[in-house]
């Protein structure tokens, strides 16, 4: 993410880390289901437009106390990682047994170049997509 958002001249990196960060806690990953505020904190972050927005109908949370809410916390905590450890465990066995078909799916080119005076990490490496329209056994692809 940080290297989709950087400039070309990479120098300000340090500017955009915490925007780049927020945004990827409060991003909902595939593998989990869950956002990593979820797993962590056991609650979503809010936002500038939420607050803005303000607390959505039914969203507000009352307890009586701080043993109440610490139960809550703990059981939703428990509930988020059980569901993130099964979502984890399917995709795992999808990945492991998924094949991919001959032609038609599509694919991005690997462009490993090297600049001078800059992050390798940061720059782009991959072209795309494109479409797969034959192979050439036993690794190579037409595109």
């Amino acid at each position: 993410m940080l290297g989709k958002t950087v400039s070309c001249h990479q120098r300000d990196w340090d500017v955009r880390l915490p925007f780049v960060m927020a945004a990827y806690r409060a991003s909902r990953h595939d593998s989990t289901k869950y956002t990593p505020n979820m797993l962590v904190l056991g609650r979503e972050n809010r936002a500038p437009a939420d607050l803005v927005m303000g607390t959505v109908k039914g969203e507000e949370e009352h307890y009586d106390s701080y043993d109440d809410y610490v139960c809550e916390l703990q059981s939703r905590m428990r509930s988020a990682h059980h569901l993130a450890r099964e979502h984890l465990r399917t995709t795992a066995e999808l990945k492991a047994f998924s094949s991919k078909s001959d032609n038609g799916f599509g694919t991005w080119c690997r462009l490993p170049r090297k600049f001078v005076g800059r992050y390798p990490k940061w720059t782009k490496n991959y072209q795309g997509p494109y479409l797969v329209i034959g192979t050439i056994p036993p690794c190579d692809y037409l595109i």
